[in-house]
């Protein structure tokens, strides 16, 4: 088998494409989202818990930053890593977390407080990850159109 010549080829082999975390992910993270969607209806009308807003809003905060690794056409093995990390810890936050909470209440009056911190940056990843996922797509596209110029103007000369 032929070594890689190059850092490129030597890197390029180092990635693992993001279609395949993308594809398993992308309706998991929309049902969780109708579920958040649903507490909070439910929190205006029946009162839900601290415990369980702030497991939410946890796993809200785990989930962008997931999301957030996986931006591009390929991604390190460390993004990888974090990206399993951070989404278990998500799915965790919202199980574990407020029973946990309810259980050890004397832990739960330290943490609820901040409830509304972990809202509030999971809300600011979200909209930084949708921010840096258009700007991607962007250059993507940009780069496509560019390739598309050079392409003509190199048929022109010819």
């Amino acid at each position: 088998m032929k070594e890689p010549d190059d850092k490129a080829e030597k890197l390029e082999k180092k990635l693992i494409d993001t279609n395949i975390l993308q594809a398993n992910s992308d309706m998991l993270i929309i049902f969780i989202g109708f579920a958040v969607i649903l507490l909070g209806f439910l929190s205006a009308i029946i009162g839900i818990p601290k415990e369980m807003t702030i497991g939410a809003s946890l796993a809200g905060l785990f989930f962008a930053l997931s999301d957030l690794m996986v931006i591009g056409e390929k991604v390190s093995k460390f993004k990888i890593r974090f990206y399993i990390f951070s989404f278990m810890m998500g799915a965790i936050s919202f199980v574990f977390v407020p029973a946990f909470l309810m259980v050890n209440q004397n832990f739960g009056e330290l943490i609820i407080p901040f409830t509304d911190f972990f809202g509030l940056v999971a809300l600011g990843v979200v909209l930084m990850s949708i921010g840096y996922r258009i700007q991607v797509a962007k250059e993507k596209q940009l780069n496509e159109i560019y390739s598309l110029i050079d392409d003509f103007l190199n048929e022109m000369k010819e």
